[in-house]
């Protein structure tokens, strides 16, 4: 599973602020830029598949992180404590589809996590971490 890099390159213009530019190699596709990434960033494009198993590996490591990424959201007053429940709330109901036997399962999962992603607009890495949990469901075959 290799996929092309994404480099992101800062251009800073006198009286603007700073800008940034995607530079996709390959065959990568570029979506919005949202942001300052801290961390890694991961790209589930479509035609990505895991075996059942794997994917509920690779889904349950991305709960985890959105969880390690939102309790430093909350510690840098980044996010208030109603909304960062109600985000540990939606991510805890998606925990609760795994092994993500089924269709039913993954289709809970994915509405779960798009209130999720509804949450955390705004916050650049938790929003990838989120739309990376939701891609990976869907390559789950």
């Amino acid at each position: 599973m290799e996929s092309d890099a994404v480099v992101v390159r800062r251009e800073a213009q006198i009286g603007m602020g700073d800008t940034y530019k995607n530079v996709a190699k390959g065959n990568a596709r570029v979506g919005a830029q949202i942001g300052r990434l801290e961390g890694r960033a991961a790209n589930h494009a479509d035609g990505d598949t895991y075996s059942q198993s794997a994917g509920t590996r690779v889904v349950a490591a991305l709960l985890d992180e959105i969880q390690v990424e939102l309790r430093r959201a909350r510690s840098r007053d980044e996010i208030d404590e109603p909304t960062a429940d109600a985000i540990r709330a939606e991510v805890d109901a998606a925990a609760e589809c795994l092994p993500l036997d089924d269709e039913q399962q993954r289709g809970r999962f994915i509405i779960m996590m798009r209130r999720a992603k509804g949450l955390v607009e705004g916050l650049s890495t938790l929003t990838v971490k989120v739309v990376e949990a939701i891609n990976a469901v869907r390559g789950i075959q």
